[in-house]
């Protein structure tokens, strides 16, 4: 009890020696009444509650919008970067797996089933000719450019739009040369050179299909 009563004496001395005045967050008076052994009365807990929920300034929050502006003017450029790199990678993500439902249906069906590249990133997976594995030749499964993907992303062959896979899973068409492969360069034309993150999907004659990036070198396991 003496170590509180001396507490609030010292905060006294401490507010009449900065000339606060009595009244500023009751002070003074709290520390008269916390000397005597009274209770703090209520009218100074009220004031002090209404002083801790006081909330934001006009200018406090006018700098505050400012900011947030000024963070989001230079953050904009890199986010749309990221996005437009980011469809380039659905879209190649889309061709593997199109390309593996191929040749997954091909070795199913006991049948040659094709994957075609349609416009710009849109593709189809359907049989090449009627056989009991395949009563016809529509598609077995598509995407259209819009699905994950966007008009501005580019898909550029390397030997044909059509790939082909036979019954064993095999590239049967294109045929490439003995270790050579097949590939799919996708890009992005709101992109520039050097912030464009463009990908490939290769195929080799046993039907291997694999994303890669053209931009690294070897060691790194994602060159091509």
């Amino acid at each position: 009890m003496l170590a509180d009563q001396a507490w609030w004496i010292m905060l006294i001395v401490h507010a009449s020696s900065r000339k606060i005045p009595a009244g500023i967050n009751g002070y003074a008076r709290l520390g008269f009444d916390a000397a005597l052994g009274r209770d703090i009365p209520r009218e100074y807990k009220a004031a002090q509650s209404v002083e801790a929920e006081r909330g934001f300034t006009l200018i406090e929050l006018m700098i505050a919008i400012a900011i947030l502006g000024l963070t989001l003017a230079l953050a904009m450029p890199a986010y749309s970067v990221w996005i437009q790199n980011t469809l380039i990678r659905n879209a190649t993500e889309s061709f593997v797996n199109g390309l593996q439902f191929a040749r997954n249906e091909a070795v199913r069906r006991n049948s040659n089933v094709e994957f075609v590249v349609g416009g710009g990133s849109a593709w189809s997976v359907q049989c090449t000719v009627i056989s009991p594995g395949c009563p016809d030749t529509a598609a077995i499964q598509s995407r259209s450019i819009g699905e994950g993907s966007s008009a501005s992303v580019t898909v550029t062959p390397s030997n044909g739009l059509t790939i082909r896979f036979d019954s064993f899973g095999r590239m049967s068409f294109p045929v490439p040369g003995v270790g050579s492969t097949v590939s799919f360069d996708i890009d992005n034309t709101q992109l520039s050179t050097s912030d464009s993150r463009n990908l490939r999907v290769t195929i080799d004659t046993g039907g291997n299909i694999r994303m890669c990036d053209p931009n690294v070198s070897s060691p790194d396991p994602r060159h091509c």
